[in-house]
């Protein structure tokens, strides 16, 4: 509660040493994520299902985002007020507590263990090399805490979450985005089987901070964001072509973690009439009454929204 109430206090933001403020800062947020986890375990189950058998939602997580993965799944399937099939793939950290609340609290979900997927995507990948090498080369990496993590983790999302589906639809989402509203275009995507476009997410504020310390947005140019893609597979997802890029691209394999990103970016844009973007309820970071749903790249900023979904949840 001292740190909490010490790093909303903008005059005395300045007055502590930096590497104090950002240990207060970790302490706050890792208070607020004990919280929603505790909270998304209070909420009710929900069930998953087959009202729409050509559409499936998947997602990455692993063991510090199941209480996300809760939040970011329950707040879709309510705002959706439908029973969609879910798939679940793990980082391979998640422990059998976690694949057990999962599974209670998500019924019907469908979760792809690690191992399984590394051992079974190794045959699927071998006819495209460089395919195969970005899925399977281990980059490790740090985060901007010096957190150490596998930076090709990523691939998982481009390769696995189309190889474990027959949906011909297939929503892609980050654990971080709640749904607020409902989410009327992806709906009607859904269920409209003439609509075979792509639709996808855009980052369109730059967050940043006033001299008080609060959040600030101001507007850029639109860029492509993968934390949220509604794919229509049929002549999108091109495993050829993708092998072709990948080769082409590979001095920028290990340069960020957004490859997977620039990846996709490629499939969806490269013509016309393959892809559009969401309307701007949808942002990313961004949020307030009127939006549809956030992508929260800011961790604390997902944290302290979740009581706007909590008592639909409950």
């Amino acid at each position: 509660m001292f740190a909490a109430t010490l790093l909303d206090s903008a005059p005395a933001q300045h007055l502590i040493p930096w590497r104090y403020r950002q240990a207060l800062k970790r302490k706050r947020e890792e208070a607020l994520r004990e919280r929603c986890d505790r909270e998304a375990l209070a909420t009710r189950p929900v069930d998953t299902g087959q009202d729409a058998p050509h559409f499936e939602v998947h997602m990455l997580l692993g063991h510090r985002h199941v209480g996300m993965a809760l939040w970011a799944v329950k707040s879709f399937l309510k705002a959706c007020d439908r029973r969609f099939a879910v798939v679940l793939h793990e980082d391979g950290s998640l422990t059998p507590e976690d694949v057990s609340a999962l599974e209670h609290h998500l019924r019907g979900v469908r979760i792809v263990r690690k191992a399984m997927a590394d051992e079974e995507m190794d045959a699927r990948l071998r006819p495209y090399p460089n395919c195969h090498d970005y899925r399977y080369a281990n980059k490790q990496h740090s985060d901007h805490r010096n957190a150490g993590y596998n930076m090709h983790i990523f691939a998982v999302r481009l390769f696995d979450f189309n190889f474990y589906t027959q949906a011909t639809k297939r929503m892609f989402l980050d654990a971080d985005i709640l749904f607020f509203h409902r989410p009327t275009e992806i709906l009607n995507w859904i269920d409209d089987p003439a609509d075979q476009r792509s639709l996808y997410s855009v980052e369109t504020f730059i967050p940043g901070h006033d001299w008080l310390g609060r959040f600030v947005f101001e507007r850029r140019d639109a860029t492509f964001n993968a934390g949220l893609i509604c794919l229509n597979a049929p002549g999108t997802y091109d495993l050829d072509l993708l092998d072709q890029w990948i080769g082409e691209n590979k001095h920028r394999m290990d340069l960020a973690p957004t490859f997977e990103q620039w990846a996709y970016r490629h499939l969806i844009t490269r013509e016309p009439h393959l892809g559009a973007p969401l309307p701007d309820s949808y942002p990313f970071n961004y949020t307030d009454d009127s939006v549809t749903a956030t992508h929260f790249g800011i961790k604390v900023r997902f944290f302290e929204n979740t009581h706007r979904v909590r008592d639909a949840l409950r």
